[in-house]
């Protein structure tokens, strides 16, 4: 359920259909860990957007550090909504494959529906095409 990283803690398997477990879980490692580690709420592009929202409001007096792809990836679109009603950092990219996908995700952050774009160079390509959207940025 856990992995570290660096100064944070990421939670992986945040499902909304399960949000008073998850929540009971994230509350419990966010005491176990103390505020000064970053807390990473992984949701795996699991949740509508309905979803999305009320989960995020449910985990959001943890202070995540940001919530992770909270819905699917090829909905990119609809990040602007989540975030319209949450407060939470939001990041996503880490399953988008192509320059167009990627340049659909970075124009959201003109309009705040996404903070963090990730990129993985397995799924996009290589390190040649991640100097490509990092170009786009």
């Amino acid at each position: 359920m856990l992995k570290e990283t660096r100064k944070s803690i990421a939670v992986t398997k945040a499902h909304a259909r399960r949000v008073g477990y998850e929540y009971e879980g994230i509350a419990a490692v966010r005491d176990a860990v103390g505020p000064g580690i970053g807390l990473i709420i992984e949701f795996h592009g699991r949740l509508s957007v309905g979803e999305a929202i009320k989960t995020i409001q449910a985990v959001e007096p943890f202070r995540p550090m940001w919530c992770e792809q909270p819905i699917a990836p090829e909905s990119i679109e609809l990040l602007a909504e989540v975030k319209r009603n949450t407060h939470s950092p939001t990041a996503a990219g880490e399953r988008l494959y192509t320059l167009i996908d990627f340049n659909r995700l970075i124009s959201l952050r003109a309009v705040d529906a996404v903070d963090i774009v990730q990129m993985d160079v397995l799924h996009c390509g290589g390190i040649l095409m991640i100097q490509k959207i990092a170009a786009l940025a």
